[in-house]
C-alpha cells in the first residue's frame, strides 16, 4: 500500500469484516485481497487492548477490510468475535460469515428469481435470513422451536434487505464473477474440484454405518438417490435463502428435511446466531455436505473456496455506500467557510453558527472518548499546512 495512503489510514476506515471459523476458509479468503497489509500498519492498527481477536488487515475493491480470525466453531465463539471487532473497528457496517455448511438438497421455495430446485455439493448460499433452529423445547416424538419475539433472531436491517433484492437481479454477474475469483483462488493455492462421482446424496431414510463403504461403492446402490447436474463442469450454483443455525452439527437427513420443510431453510451451520445480532451481516456458506450421516471431508476445500469467490463477488456489488466520509464532508463545509468568493449574505452570525454547528455534529461519532483516549503522537508535519 503507498506510504501516502497509510498515513491517512485510520480504525474508522475499516467497515467490512470478514469472519471465518476454520482456518482452511481463512486461507481460501486472503489470495482474494487485492492488498494484505504489512506488519507496519497492523502494529498500529491492529487489536486495541482486551480484544483477544487475531486479524489480516487489507483492502478488496474499494474497501478496507478486517478478517477476523476465529478460535473455534459454535455460537458462543462467533459472538465473542463479533462483538470484539466493534471495539477495535468502531467503523465496521457489515460482516461477511463465510465458509461450510451443510445443505439441504431441494429447496422448497422455487420462483422466478430461484429457478433451481437442486443443491448441489459445491454450490453456495448466501442468507438472506437466519432462524436459531435448536432454540425450544423438545416434546414427545417432535421439537419446536420458540415463536417469541424475544427468542428469535431480528430481520436484517433495511441496507442488507434492499442490497440482497438488488442481489437477486445480478445473479448472472455474480455468478460469472464468482468462478472467475475461484479460478483466482484455485491459481494460488491446490484446490481441486472433488468430481461429479464424489457428489452423492443417499436416500434419508438411510443412515451411514461406522466403517462402511457406502461413499467408494456408491454405483449401483438403491439407497443412492439418482439426480444429474445441469451444468457438466461443476460450476457452483448461487443460491439465494434462508439458513438455519444452531449449536451443533445437523448429521441427522430425517431432521434436516422436517425442519428444512417447516422454515423453508437451504442450509444447516453454527455460527450465523452468534454474528447476527452484533454485527449486521450476511452469511455466504459453501456446501460441503448434505446435513445427514454420511460426512466426510472431500468437499469442504472446494466448498469454502467458493464460498470466499462467492464473497469478493459480492463485494463488487457494493453492499455498503463508499461515499465521502462525514470527516471529508466536514472538512468541504469548513473549507467554503474560508471562501473567498462567497456573497456577504453567507457571513452572517446566524449563517456562520449553523455551519459550525453542522461541523461539529459531523465530527461526533460512537465511541469518539474511546479514540480519544488512543490518540497518537503526531507525526512531524502534522498541520504544518495551517503555518502555512
Amino acid at each position: 500500500m503507498p506510504t501516502e495512503a497509510v498515513h491517512h489510514l485510520s480504525r474508522a476506515h475499516f467497515t467490512i469484516a470478514i469472519i471465518c471459523p476454520l482456518p482452511l476458509e481463512a486461507e481460501v479468503a486472503i489470495p482474494l485481497f487485492d492488498t494484505v497489509y504489512d506488519r507496519t500498519v497492523y502494529e498500529k492498527y491492529g487489536p486495541v487492548r482486551n480484544d483477544p481477536n487475531h486479524y489480516t488487515l487489507g483492502r478488496i475493491g474499494c474497501y478496507n477490510v478486517v478478517l477476523a480470525h476465529m478460535g473455534g466453531c459454535g455460537k458462543a465463539e462467533s459472538s465473542s468475535v463479533a462483538s470484539n471487532i466493534k471495539q477495535s473497528y468502531p467503523g465496521i457496517e457489515l460482516a461477511l460469515l463465510i465458509g461450510i455448511c451443510g445443505g439441504v438438497p431441494y429447496r422448497t421455495d422455487v420462483g422466478p428469481t430461484q429457478r433451481r430446485r437442486d443443491v448441489f455439493l459445491g454450490d453456495v448460499i448466501i442468507s438472506s435470513a437466519i432462524i436459531q433452529y435448536d432454540l425450544g423445547k423438545r416434546l414427545p416424538h417432535r421439537f419446536v422451536r420458540k415463536n417469541t419475539l424475544e427468542s428469535n433472531l431480528g430481520r436484517a436491517s433495511l441496507q442488507i434487505r434492499s442490497f440482497m433484492t438488488c442481489l437477486e437481479s445480478r445473479h448472472g454477474d455474480l455468478s460469472k464473477d464468482e468462478q472467475g475469483h475461484l479460478q483466482t483462488i484455485q491459481g494460488s493455492k491446490d484446490v481441486p474440484y472433488p468430481g461429479i462421482k464424489s457428489d452423492i446424496l443417499f436416500k434419508a431414510e438411510y443412515k451411514h454405518c461406522v466403517r462402511c463403504l457406502c461413499i467408494s461403492d456408491a454405483s449401483g446402490d438403491p439407497s443412492v438417490v439418482d439426480r444429474r447436474r445441469v451444468d457438466s463442469d461443476g460450476a457452483p450454483y448461487i443460491h439465494i435463502g434462508r439458513l438455519a443455525s444452531g449449536d451443533t452439527v445437523m448429521c441427522s437427513a430425517k431432521d434436516r428435511d422436517k425442519i428444512s420443510k417447516r422454515e423453508e431453510v437451504l442450509g444447516f451451520e453454527m455460527e450465523g446466531a452468534g454474528v447476527w445480532d452484533n454485527i449486521p451481516c450476511i452469511l455466504i456458506k459453501g456446501v460441503s455436505d448434505y446435513a445427514d450421516s454420511h460426512k466426510n471431508d472431500t468437499w469442504q476445500y472446494y466448498a469454502a473456496a467458493s464460498a470466499a469467490a462467492c464473497m469478493r463477488a459480492l463485494l463488487d456489488q457494493n453492499p455498503i455506500s463508499n461515499a465521502t466520509s462525514s470527516a471529508g464532508l466536514a472538512q468541504d463545509i469548513i473549507a467554503s467557510q474560508f471562501n473567498p468568493r462567497k456573497r456577504p449574505a453567507e457571513t452572517s452570525e446566524d449563517s456562520s453558527n449553523e455551519r459550525e454547528k453542522a461541523c461539529l455534529d459531523l465530527l461526533t461519532f460512537p465511541q469518539a472518548q474511546y479514540r480519544l483516549d488512543e490518540i497518537m503522537d503526531p507525526l512531524s508535519t502534522t498541520c504544518t499546512w495551517v503555518l502555512e
